[in-house]
């Protein structure tokens, strides 16, 4: 069968001459969708934030004020920051232990003690007995460990 067979045939069946045929080019914008829906869903979420802040704002709740981020780094310094800045009972346990291990380099003693004084505060650590705040005292806004009471007593021991 040869193509202008195929033509006629189709023009035919479809009562249409698709050579003589105008065809109208509508352009859609497909990334748009429904502009008018759209514009809608903005503005009743615009007013529904509106709505919500000035509720807020008039029962004396505090706004709160979002920093901008530039760069992953400054997102982990952030998210570290506040992870850390927690309670001593609400850290984590690797927080704990991090804390832990700087507040024993911050004591100036030589290698071997300083070895005792680590599997000592550890092991006191795996059996609990550092969870609490009265256990640790800690510096929430500077983020580290002021003093530990068990260490104390094991160090007075070793002299």
């Amino acid at each position: 069968m040869d193509f202008n067979e195929i033509i006629t045939s189709v023009d035919t069946f479809n009562n249409l001459n698709i050579v003589n045929k105008i065809d109208r080019v509508v352009y859609v914008d497909k990334q748009k969708g429904n502009q008018y829906e759209l514009d809608q869903f903005n503005w009743t979420m615009k007013c529904r934030n509106y709505r919500h802040k000035m509720k807020h704002i008039s029962k004396g709740f505090k706004v709160k004020i979002y920093d901008t981020v530039d760069s992953l780094d400054n997102l982990q310094d952030i998210l570290y920051k506040n992870d850390v800045s927690q309670p001593w009972s609400r850290l984590e346990k690797h927080h704990k232990l991090e804390k832990i291990s700087e507040y024993i380099k911050t004591l100036s003693f030589n290698s071997s003690n300083l070895k005792l004084i680590k599997t000592h505060v550890y092991t006191k650590f795996k059996k609990g007995k550092l969870k609490s705040s009265k256990d640790v005292i800690y510096d929430r806004k500077e983020c580290k460990i002021i003093n530990i009471p068990i260490v104390k007593d094991y160090i007075k021991t070793l002299n």
